[in-house]
């Protein structure tokens, strides 16, 4: 069985990217403002002011995108007998810079 790897990108709604992400320690480094939940997890979600290089922004919006490497394999012919070894999950955090 593969494992799924994540990827988390933060770009503003305009376009230009502020950070890629593929290791935690990094995000964690440069992001801060997430929201306790009550299960010992964080979150974002639109609407959400985060704080991003010391900056402060605001989520616009948010997207997942399933990325299959395996270009032969479409969306119609998936099936337990050619899942894809290399999949990943991109997160796409879109924010615009904010006053303050």
């Amino acid at each position: 069985m593969s494992k799924i790897e994540s990827n988390i990108l933060i770009e503003h709604i305009s376009g230009g990217t502020l950070g890629y992400y593929r290791e935690k320690e990094e995000l964690y480094t440069d992001l801060s403002g997430l929201k306790d939940n009550s299960d010992g997890g964080e979150y974002i979600q639109k609407g959400d002011i985060i704080k991003f290089q010391n900056k402060k922004l605001k989520v616009q919006k948010i997207e997942v995108k399933l990325v299959n490497i395996n270009r032969e394999i479409h969306h119609g012919e998936k099936a337990k007998t050619n899942i894809p070894t290399d999949f990943k999950v991109e997160i796409g955090i879109f924010v615009e810079y904010i006053e303050g």
